[in-house]
């Protein structure tokens, strides 16, 4: 009797140590999908003055053509 209760928690163990792992591996999985949104999002953003600037020559082009 004493023999298969240490069994059974042996085997609860190790079932358990199994299933830590798997969410050590999805939570860093997460993490790496969330870095690469951030990422992104922060190319994004530092494309905003770019598109801005582009505007602004644009329109200053467009002023210049019609008034000459």
């Amino acid at each position: 009797m004493h023999c298969f209760d240490f069994s059974l928690l042996f085997t609860l163990l190790m079932l358990g140590g199994c299933g830590y792992n798997t969410l050590q591996s999805n939570d860093e999985a997460i993490k790496a999908a969330w870095a690469e949104v951030l990422n992104q999002y922060q190319r994004r953003a530092d494309l905003v003055p770019n598109l801005v600037n582009v505007v602004k020559g644009y329109a200053r082009t467009r002023r210049k053509c019609s008034r000459a």
